[in-house]
């Protein structure tokens, strides 16, 4: 028994239900072989995408290796779209990051935080992935920046999230109603009396 109902769960992971309703629109994509196949594209282009941004950093046979132990650990359907897709997001992010750092773009933090704001609408306990946002201070203080340059930088990072998050919550709110995501809230906090990994903190 589920306190909210399906249409929390829906909302609470909203963005990974519009990523699944496009790919089985895809050819094939309504059948249990296609997705699967469109899913699995989706764990081996992180896992690609991943190498050749390591392997400039690292030994690329320690990246080779490492992403096929990743994709070895990899338990989970690739079917599980809400989990396949904050790695994607949290990866991109991370990588936007870092890039925007250390290259001086700002157009990249933004991105940075654009794909962690999309992460927080694919599974709300994403949350905490905007920690991340940490880093953009430690940086500024290693490499010793201005005030003013950290904090345009932090800007840059919550200005994308903001975009996409709002966005997101804007169509839900016209999908599902002005209180939808009050009530998703409400809901994930009902079931820690019967499931303590559904509090707040454990989320």
């Amino acid at each position: 028994f589920f306190p909210g109902g399906a249409r929390d769960w829906t909302v609470a992971t909203w963005l990974a239900g519009v990523a699944g309703s496009v790919l089985t629109r895809l050819p094939g994509g309504d059948t249990l072989l296609g997705m699967r196949l469109y899913t699995g594209l989706l764990v081996s282009g992180m896992a690609l995408f991943a190498y050749f941004f390591l392997k400039g950093k690292m030994p690329a046979f320690l990246a080779f290796w490492g992403e096929i132990l990743a994709i070895c650990l990899c338990w989970i359907p690739t079917t599980s779209l809400y989990n396949y897709l904050t790695f994607l997001l949290f990866l991109g992010g991370s990588v936007a990051l870092y890039r925007g750092l250390i290259w001086r773009r700002r157009r990249l933090l933004l991105l940075a935080g654009a794909l962690l704001g999309g992460s927080v609408l694919t599974r709300l306990p994403n949350i905490t992935e905007c920690l991340l946002i940490l880093a953009v201070f430690y940086y500024g203080r290693l490499t010793q920046r201005s005030r003013k340059e950290i904090a345009g930088d932090a800007g840059c990072c919550v200005a994308g999230f903001l975009v996409v998050f709002l966005a997101g919550f804007g169509v839900i709110c016209l999908q599902f109603g002005p209180g939808a995501y009050g009530q998703m809230l409400n809901s994930l906090m009902g079931y820690q009396a019967s499931d303590a990994t559904y509090s707040p903190l454990s989320m």
